[in-house]
């Protein structure tokens, strides 16, 4: 008799950091603290680091990538090179590579122009972290930024919009109607959609809702760190911490999985998810 076999598609990656991967010293207890450790590390081996977890991912049957890589003033664009002169090594696999300004642009100008040699040297996509900034007149600045970043290069843009528990924070609902006044429809992704889509303002949500069903957006959810790190400061009950998966795919939205991180100051453990 013979045996039955069937062919899948291969598994997609959304959202992951090779530049900090196989780095874990130890968990803070907020992304603020985390941030502090996950910098130097990123510096260094980051060719090998990456390489590594890719043929991890690989071994499990994902085929496609998108990196999020650190571009600012600590480490200029080391790390992005390496990771694209893997990306250049690959053969019949898909690895975006996002700039990604971890720290913002508020506190260092630089990290804006360096955002610019990064699209110049080849990174596929332009990464923002609105939520990171300290007041929220500069996440709106970061936000028309990153716009006129893609605008320039013809890039699609992937966020981190609200990776906090802050009820108050509405990154998301900016960076979507940004996105529809400047027409990048199909062009714009969003990580860690949490904040204001965490509470019970449904009014808030609707909003959401409706411009992501308009403008073509991904979802992209990382619910296995993201389950490890939100609700941290919070007394009982404290609250899950994932974006609203099932309103998203029930308005027709695109929702994807991300690694997000592999054994590294915001995830210990090793083995990946996805």
């Amino acid at each position: 008799m013979r045996a039955q076999r069937s062919a899948l598609p291969a598994f997609v990656d959304a959202h992951v950091h090779l530049d900090k991967c196989f780095t874990h010293k130890t968990l803070g207890s907020t992304s603020f603290e985390i941030l502090q450790w996950t910098k130097p590390s990123a510096e260094s081996s980051v060719y090998e680091r990456a390489k590594r977890a890719l043929a991890q991912s690989l071994a499990y049957g994902t085929l496609a990538h998108r990196a999020f890589v650190d571009v600012d003033s600590s480490i200029g664009l080391s790390a992005l090179k390496e990771v694209l002169r893997l990306k250049r090594e690959l053969k019949n696999v898909t690895l975006q590579v996002v700039a990604f300004p971890q720290y913002g642009f508020s506190d260092d100008k630089q990290n804006v122009e360096l955002l610019h040699k990064a699209m110049e040297e080849g990174a596929d996509v332009v990464g923002g972290i609105p939520w990171i900034e300290p007041t929220g007149e500069d996440s709106l600045k970061h936000i028309e930024i990153i716009f006129d970043i893609a605008e320039r290069y013809a890039k699609d843009i992937h966020i981190v919009s609200d990776d906090t528990d802050d009820p108050l924070s509405t990154n998301l609902l900016h960076f979507l109607s940004n996105a529809k006044k400047r027409k990048f429809f199909g062009k714009v992704a969003a990580s860690q959609c949490r904040g204001a889509l965490d509470s019970p303002n449904q009014g808030y949500t609707q909003k959401v809702l409706s411009l992501a069903k308009q403008l073509g957006v991904t979802i992209v959810e990382n619910a296995h760190t993201t389950l490890m790190l939100s609700g941290r400061g919070e007394a009982n009950p404290v609250r899950r911490g994932v974006a609203p998966i099932k309103l998203f795919l029930k308005e027709g939205v695109n929702v994807a999985a991300g690694q997000d991180d592999i054994q590294d100051a915001f995830y210990p453990l090793e083995r990946e998810a996805c």
